[in-house]
């Protein structure tokens, strides 16, 4: 049986020490805890006087785990697998000062912008509008999502095709992504 090596934040065994442990979520946390400073690991000193003999193949498979440690993971499986978290998309921010906004989007926006909801603009794509959306302030501020899933239902000036924006929002109240969807109502609800 190979000789364990324990590390001094997590108390992990380890029959290596890498970089790549010293970047997991559950080292990290350690140190979080423990409030030592990255800078002062004393896990990397193991690290470094960690000396081993290794063929020029292992070294590569080392680099490679290196980098993986190096990329954020949304769960140990993909850690495993090496498959990393998908990228914050960029923000998609209409304003007052956007073409294509109009003197009615603007009084509806008076009309619904509260304390309690905040009033996200959105280009629909289906409509060629932009539709200012009423969004409760506590279902975004309360999610422990970094993007929050919002569906808005609702037709064209002509109150016809029932569609619906699927927006994903920040904590900042901007749009991270958006989508069209039809609208499929079940006979059940007797709308």
């Amino acid at each position: 049986m190979s000789k364990q090596i324990e590390c001094p934040v997590c108390k992990s065994k380890l029959k290596t020490f890498t970089m790549r442990h010293i970047n997991s979520k559950k080292h990290k946390d350690a140190l979080k805890e423990s409030g030592i400073e990255s800078s002062q690991d004393p896990a990397l000193e193991l690290l470094s006087s960690e000396i081993i003999e290794e063929p020029e193949k292992k070294k590569d498979v080392d680099k490679k785990e290196e980098k993986k440690a190096e990329l954020n993971y949304s769960s140990k499986e993909d850690m495993d697998l090496g498959i990393p978290e998908v990228p914050m998309p960029p923000k998609q921010k209409l304003t007052l000062e956007s073409p294509g906004l109009s003197i009615n989007v603007l009084e509806h926006m008076e009309e619904v912008d509260t304390d309690n909801v905040k009033v996200v603009l959105a280009n629909c794509q289906r409509c060629k509008e932009i539709i200012p959306i009423p969004v409760t302030i506590s279902l975004i501020k309360n999610s422990e999502l970094p993007v929050v899933p919002i569906i808005y239902v609702h037709k064209n000036t002509k109150n016809e095709d029932l569609h619906c924006l699927i927006l994903f929002l920040d904590h900042d109240f901007d749009i991270r992504r958006q989508r069209i969807s039809d609208v499929i109502i079940s006979k059940k609800l007797n709308l």
